[in-house]
């Protein structure tokens, strides 16, 4: 049974390849090893019939068996397989086949299954027209061996390739011949390569070109892509060492194909992180960067904040340890993706400090805030009762002569650059001698206050004056002392301080006052937020001892009890520092009770 096989498989193989005869003579095949194929009879030779095969070498290339190139003869009989010897039915190119593509592969095909071991390098050679060996690539499958060249051929030069006698089918049977035939080559074609891509084709050229001819290099017309690079152009060079060129650049055609590899270069992605920031939006780069292309650093246009630093540009490393940046400036893009960290530097902190600025009694405000350049200080009150004998607490000055910026409590202003110190204002009120308005002589000596009537000050005020927004409130202005007075006494209101007026202790008296500051939404009473319990040298500009229960002008002063009113000055004689000055209205005398006790007060403000 393996006979007939075997001899069916010859008989089909070469009747297959008989068909391929251009000339349409069955009796030929293309190889250069010709063959004749012709009946027999049965016989000595095939006791049942069977084909007798004449093979041969074309000597005179007249692609013709001639009788004398006739050089072995095999025959293969029905039912059995008297060839001895393996051999070549086919090849391509074909016998002095001429302008073979300068890339082709070579192909010999067998009429048996052959050995693999036995073709290789040494048995399957290609040869230039100076009998240079040409290196290949050669594999085996079945019953085919394919031979494939390392380079592109040579344009329009001529070839052999030899298969060796020694190669064995797999009955370890050698052909016994060397397999010679001759081709020769065509034009050069530009041939385009994806080199890796994963989408899109190739451009393709169709045009032939001898040597000195020029093409002009295509685009990328097919789209190719390839995942996380970007297309840059075309080299000779797989590995991209070759020469490079671009669409439309032209190259001149040396002696064969032209190979063009497509030029993939990875893409880097420039990143901004915040760093910590509180708000805002890290920048954008949506570009792709090749390697050593410049990359323009982008500034903070997303307005990132981060609470009590200020932004002080870019860094390769998150600690700062890396390459800093700034807006505008050039990186040089490198292999891999660059994230930029934003830098942050903690703002300097500023603090204000209070001055009592000569107080003899109380404490000055603690603001433990601490600020940086451009936040809003909001000035505090007197909430430590400094107190200054012989003058009157007005608010605070940036500078201790009061030469600076005036502030009341409540005023607001933007820290600079540096630590404030605001110091307290005192009013120099000893050198005020107020007309007494006493108007009677108790002796013929001159000297006494009748004699001095409206001397050296006179008395003035202005009011009471109802306020333009706040119509609630009264004032009544000194305008020999400039101080503005709440025309009423604590617990009284309106132009007539009606009401019940209230007694205070004197810490209690105090708080009334500064109270009036954050009345009216913080406004202040009457749009002033300068209250306070008088001084003592305030108060003291009140009482007219020309009037008696009360001492003290009513129409300016409405509904004033004859009794005593607290100063926020303490009597320095006291061992407790416990006793307060205070002013009885009754008669304009002077005592100082313990701070404990209960009495009547009248906020004042200003000087304005």
């Amino acid at each position: 049974m393996k006979k007939i096989a075997i001899s069916l498989i010859i008989l089909s193989t070469l009747s297959i390849f008989s068909c391929d005869d251009p000339g349409n003579d069955p009796s030929t095949v293309f190889s250069s090893l010709f063959v004749n194929r012709s009946q027999i009879d049965p016989g000595p030779i095939c006791l049942t019939g069977g084909v007798q095969i004449d093979m041969g070498f074309d000597q005179n290339q007249n692609n013709v068996l001639d009788s004398n190139e006739i050089t072995k003869t095999e025959y293969v009989c029905n039912g059995e397989d008297a060839s001895s010897h393996p051999f070549v039915v086919y090849t391509s190119p074909t016998p002095n086949e001429s302008d073979v593509n300068l890339s082709a592969s070579l192909r010999a095909v067998f009429n048996t299954e052959m050995d693999p071991d036995t073709v290789n390098v040494a048995t399957f050679t290609l040869k230039d027209q100076s009998s240079s060996s040409v290196s290949g690539v050669i594999s085996y499958n079945g019953t085919t061996a394919l031979f494939q060249p390392v380079e592109p051929l040579k344009i329009k030069k001529k070839y052999s390739f030899t298969l060796s006698s020694i190669i064995k089918n797999l009955l370890d049977i050698e052909t016994g011949y060397d397999h010679t035939i001759y081709f020769t080559t065509g034009n050069a074609t530009a041939l385009y390569r994806a080199n890796g891509a994963d989408n899109g084709t190739v451009p393709v050229d169709g045009n032939s070109y001898d040597e000195g001819d020029i093409v002009t290099v295509m685009g990328n017309e097919g789209s190719l892509e390839k995942s996380d690079h970007v297309f840059i152009g075309w080299n000779t060079r797989q590995d991209l060492s070759g020469d490079s060129y671009a669409d439309g650049d032209m190259l001149s055609v040396i002696d064969t194909n032209i190979i063009l590899y497509a030029m993939w270069a990875e893409k880097y992605k420039v990143f901004y992180d915040g760093n910590g920031a509180d708000s805002g939006n890290v920048p954008v780069d949506s570009n792709d960067y090749l390697y050593d292309q410049d990359v323009t650093i982008k500034g903070n246009d997303g307005n990132l904040v981060k609470d009590l630093y200020s932004f002080t540009g870019w860094n390769t490393e998150q600690d700062g340890s890396g390459i800093g940046y700034s807006a505008g400036s050039i990186l040089k893009m490198g292999i891999t993706d660059i994230t930029l960290y934003a830098q942050w530097t903690e703002l300097p902190k500023y603090i204000v400090i209070y001055d009592g600025n000569g107080n003899t009694d109380g404490s000055v405000p603690v603001d433990n805030n601490e600020y940086m350049e451009t936040m809003e200080v909001t000035v505090m009150e007197n909430t430590g009762n400094l107190l200054n004998d012989g003058d009157g607490f007005v608010g605070w000055n940036t500078a201790a002569n009061g030469s600076g910026i005036d502030y009341v409590a409540g005023d607001i202003f933007s820290m600079g650059t540096s630590d404030v110190t605001l110091f307290a204002k005192w009013l120099f009120l000893v050198y005020l001698v107020m007309d007494t308005g006493q108007t009677e002589d108790y002796t013929t000596t001159f000297g006494e206050d009748s004699d001095y009537i409206n001397v050296p000050d006179t008395r003035s005020y202005t009011g009471p004056t109802q306020h333009s927004t706040y119509i609630n409130d009264y004032t009544t202005k000194d305008n020999v002392t400039k101080l503005l007075w709440k025309t009423c006494s604590e617990g009284l209101t309106g132009a007539a301080c009606t009401g019940t007026v209230v007694a205070y202790s004197w810490e209690n008296a105090k708080t009334t006052c500064t109270a009036l500051n954050s009345v009216n939404s913080n406004s202040g009473y009457a749009g002033r937020t300068d209250w306070r319990l008088p001084a003592i040298e305030e108060l003291e500009t009140l009482p007219d001892y020309g009037k008696h229960d009360p001492a003290i002008n009513e129409v300016y002063f409405p509904g004033t009890v004859s009794n005593q009113y607290w100063s926020s000055s303490k009597w320095a004689g006291s061992t407790s520092l416990l006793d307060i000055w205070i002013i009885d209205f009754r008669d304009g005398s002077t005592a100082d009770p313990s701070a404990t006790v209960e009495a009547f007060s009248r906020c004042v403000a200003g000087p304005e």
